[in-house]
């Protein structure tokens, strides 16, 4: 992967729907440990490949790799129950939040 690969981690992240919170948990790291990834350029490709593996969307836009083979692509909306108990999880602490903001008025 060439390039910011900082900034392609954080926009395939902001695109699958996870949140931030839940993919710094698995992959055992804090928040802003994960922040600070977003500013690299330059990132180990099996902690790349972790996260591809946490949000199901390939970060990289390589058409091969180092081996010279065509990646299997990611589907970009998983039909595997984590996926949906994350995303239900999300939404719910954005539900949350939103009602708490809508109490303080």
């Amino acid at each position: 992967m060439k390039g910011h690969e900082g900034k392609k981690i954080e926009n395939a992240i902001r695109s699958s729907g996870m949140s931030i919170t839940i993919v710094a948990q698995r992959l055992g790291i804090t928040r802003r440990t994960l922040y600070n990834y977003f500013e690299l350029e330059s990132i180990d490709p099996r902690l790349i490949n972790k996260i591809e593996k946490i949000i199901h969307i390939r970060v990289s836009n390589d058409d091969h790799d180092k081996n010279g083979n065509t990646p299997a692509p990611f589907l970009s909306q998983p039909e595997s129950a984590e996926y949906w108990r994350d995303k239900y999880i999300d939404l719910l602490e954005k539900y949350t939040q939103m009602l708490e903001e809508k109490s303080l008025r």
